[in-house]
């Protein structure tokens, strides 16, 4: 009994699998419900094992960041701000002056789709809280409504968060 072997494998084989295992620093659980001899085994011929990874193989960026913070816009200034202010007051009088309700939520969904109705929320929640009271409110005036102007007014009162059914009333 003088020798008996502690590793279920020689000791050269082992520190070569040790030290592979050292430069990954990867801890690998072993799940097994056999004895631990067998367990032991299992993670000798797990960590021999090379790790294979998949690879994004992602196009480096054209963009570097040199050339991004080189960017700059001529559309800077007091000149620009007034302009930009005096079409915003103009939109803002577009969407009060409340004339076919079609052409207003037009307008509305065409902010959206721009992108720049955060400009205009307060006239918008307005505007959408008027449709809602006039229209929806008073069934006879929602049914008497063309199907696109419905579409519509159901699409963006929806999107506001008014309680809209999908069904008509009569």
């Amino acid at each position: 009994m003088a020798s008996m072997c502690l590793f279920p494998c020689s000791v050269p084989y082992y520190k070569k699998c040790h030290d592979r295992s050292r430069q990954f620093d990867i801890p690998k659980p072993i799940y097994s419900s056999e004895s631990k001899s067998k367990a032991v085994s299992v993670k000798a011929a797990t960590v021999a094992e090379p790790i294979v990874r998949r690879s994004a193989n992602y196009a480096p960026s054209l963009w570097s960041f040199d050339h991004i913070q080189s960017l700059s816009s001529e559309y800077t200034g007091e000149d620009y701000k007034l302009r930009a202010d005096t079409l915003k007051d103009a939109v803002k009088m577009m969407i009060r002056e409340v004339g076919n309700p079609l052409n207003t939520l037009e307008l509305v969904d065409d902010l959206q789709r721009l992108g720049i109705s955060y400009h205009f929320e307060d006239e918008i929640r307005d505007l959408l809280e008027r449709i809602h009271y006039n229209y929806y409110k008073t069934h006879d005036k929602w049914n008497r409504l063309d199907l696109n102007l419905k579409a519509l007014g159901f699409r963006l009162l929806r999107q506001h968060g008014y309680q809209v059914p999908q069904g008509t009333k009569s």
